[in-house]
């Protein structure tokens, strides 16, 4: 539409976008919940699914942390790991997939090396 005339320039319809175009103004209205009252329900469950899962892991570290240990770590690694090939072949995707994933990955990891594993009292702490 001209903005000064009002004349209508074009008239694009849904019909007239790519299957990528569909896709995003069908997502975009399912993600603002403007596809009725059964959507709007469906993404409130969805938020109360992520804080439920939020507040039930702190729950579960808290139960599971070391006891009187002073420290906020994890309970011990055990001896046998089988699984850690695999979990890093996952982070790995995931940052291929996802490079600002990858970079917060690597970014944590050079916090840790570079900086808290040289203090003193943070390496008690966190370990």
């Amino acid at each position: 539409m001209d903005q000064y005339t009002g004349r209508i320039l074009a008239d694009v319809r849904f019909a007239d976008y790519s299957i990528y175009g569909q896709g995003m103004a069908v997502g975009i209205a399912f993600h603002e919940g403007d596809m009725g009252w059964w959507n709007v329900i469906l993404n409130t469950v969805f938020c109360l699914s992520v804080i439920f899962i939020s507040v039930s892991g702190a729950v579960m570290w808290w139960k599971r942390r070391p006891s009187k240990a002073g420290r906020l770590a994890a309970p011990p690694m055990p001896r046998d790991m089988p699984l850690w090939q695999g979990a890093a072949l996952v982070g790995l995707a995931v940052s291929l997939a996802f490079p600002l994933a990858g970079l917060t990955l690597l970014a944590v990891m050079a916090l840790d090396v570079l900086i808290l594993s040289r203090i003193p009292a943070m390496r008690r702490i966190l370990t």
